[in-house]
C-alpha cells in the first residue's frame, strides 16, 4: 500500500460488471496487474487487472489481503477532489476471477512519462500550474487523513489537452501493490530514491504534519 489512512470502514465501493467494461488498449504491465486504456458507461477509464498472484496464501494471510483490498477501496471511492484521481469502483467478476479497480483515465498519462517526451516541452509557467495541482491534492488527502508515501512523478498523471492550462492529479494510492510491507506492520514502503530519510533509518514510525 502507498498510503496510511486514519479512520473506520463503512459501505462499500461501487461494483461494477466486467460485462460493461470495454478494453481498448493495454498502457502497461508489472509484477502487481496490467492497466489498460478502456470505457465504461461511454467515458474513457483506466482498467486494472490485478494478477490472482497478488491474492496468494495461507488463508489468514488471503483473508487479510482482502479485507486489505476493499478496505482501500472504500477509502478511494469516497475521495472528490479535482487533483485527486477519481475511483470509480471494483469489478468481482474479471477475467479468471480476479478483482479489477476502474478509474478516471488522464489521457497523458504520468508526470515521468511526459517529462521524457522531446515532444511535449513543458515550459516555467506550466511546471509551476503542475507543482501547484499536485500539492492542492496532497493538502486534500491529509485533509482526510491520508498520506501517500510513494509520491513521484510516476504517480502524478496529467492532462496537456488544455495547451493553456495543464491539469495534474494524484493518483496511485496502491490497490495494486497491497501486497508490499506498510510502516505499520514494521516494513518500509515507498520508493528508495523518493523516501524521507526517517524512513530509511527506522528513526520514526509517526506520520508529521510539516
Amino acid at each position: 500500500m502507498a498510503y496510511f489512512v486514519i479512520g473506520s470502514v463503512g459501505s462499500f465501493p461501487q461494483i461494477i460488471k466486467n460485462e460493461d467494461l470495454e478494453e481498448l488498449r493495454e498502457l502497461g504491465s508489472g509484477t502487481f496487474g496490467t492497466v489498460y486504456h478502456g470505457k465504461w458507461r461511454g467515458s474513457d477509464v483506466a482498467i486494472k487487472r490485478i494478477k490472482k498472484s497478488c491474492f496468494t496464501g495461507r488463508s489468514s494471510e488471503l483473508e487479510r489481503l482482502a479485507h486489505e483490498f476493499w478496505r482501500e477501496a472504500e477509502i478511494l471511492s469516497k475521495l472528490h477532489h479535482p487533483n485527486v484521481v477519481a475511483f470509480y469502483g471494483v469489478v468481482k467478476d474479471g477475467p479468471g476471477g480476479t478483482l479489477t479497480t476502474v478509474t478516471e483515465f488522464m489521457v497523458n498519462g504520468s508526470l515521468r512519462h511526459v517529462l521524457q517526451r522531446k515532444d511535449k516541452y513543458l515550459d516555467r509557467r506550466k511546471r509551476l500550474i503542475i507543482a501547484m495541482d499536485a500539492a492542492f491534492g496532497l493538502e486534500y488527502l491529509h485533509s482526510k487523513n491520508i498520506v501517500h508515501f510513494d509520491l513521484k512523478c510516476d504517480n502524478l498523471l496529467v492532462n496537456l489537452k488544455d495547451q493553456s492550462r495543464p491539469i495534474c492529479k494524484v493518483g496511485d494510492f496502491g490497490l495494486s501493490k497491497i501486497k508490499r510491507n506498510t510502516l505499520v506492520s514494521g516494513g518500509v514502503r515507498g520508493t528508495l530514491p523518493w523516501m524521507a530519510p526517517e524512513l530509511l533509518n527506522g528513526s520514526s514510525n509517526k506520520v508529521s504534519e510539516k
